[in-house]
């Protein structure tokens, strides 16, 4: 089976640390090559985003589309109440911070240190415009409960895939 096949198969898998699901598609496929999740991710039919548990998870962006409208309110709640990322928000113009946080990211997804980068050359390194650590890890933009994970955008209009027989354990 394909990598985005084995993905959507297990509907999530963890990711908070980005080299887990290398090593989870390597230990489960056969012919698993690290490019084969570098591109689903670099062509955004795969994302990293904040699901299950408010960790970090690598779905597809069907997944993302399919299940994001399903937990995004229980995020948002927890977001809002019980993260010190969402304390670090209160008194932002949250509508503002989302689209500076959309306008990185807009072309191709970024690395953390390609994020840090492309702040400090919008001059939101410092001073009161900084964005938050909770907006570059990315889990902030998606828990206040304005729009679904980024990288989904791109999938809009993909047919959820049909059940495919026993999942992989």
């Amino acid at each position: 089976m394909s990598t985005e096949e084995a993905i959507e198969r297990l509907v999530g898998m963890q990711a908070q640390i980005p080299a887990d699901p290398y090593v989870a598609l390597w230990s489960r496929l056969e012919d698993f090559g690290t490019d084969d999740l570098a591109r689903l991710i670099t062509n955004r039919k795969a994302v990293r985003t904040s699901l299950f548990r408010a960790t970090i998870h690598l779905v597809t962006a069907r997944d993302a589309l399919s299940v994001w409208p399903l937990i995004e309110p229980a995020l948002a709640r927890l977001f809002q109440t019980a993260s010190p990322f969402g304390r670090q928000l209160r008194g932002l113009d949250l509508e503002r911070l989302l689209a500076l946080g959309r306008s990185l990211v807009e072309q191709r997804p970024l690395t953390s240190a390609e994020q840090t980068l492309a702040e400090a050359r919008r001059g939101l390194a410092g001073g009161g415009d900084r964005l938050p650590p909770a907006t570059r890890a990315g889990p902030a933009a998606r828990g206040l409960g304005r729009e679904r994970p980024a990288a989904a955008d791109d999938a809009r209009g993909v047919a959820r895939p049909p059940p495919r027989g026993k999942p992989i354990a």
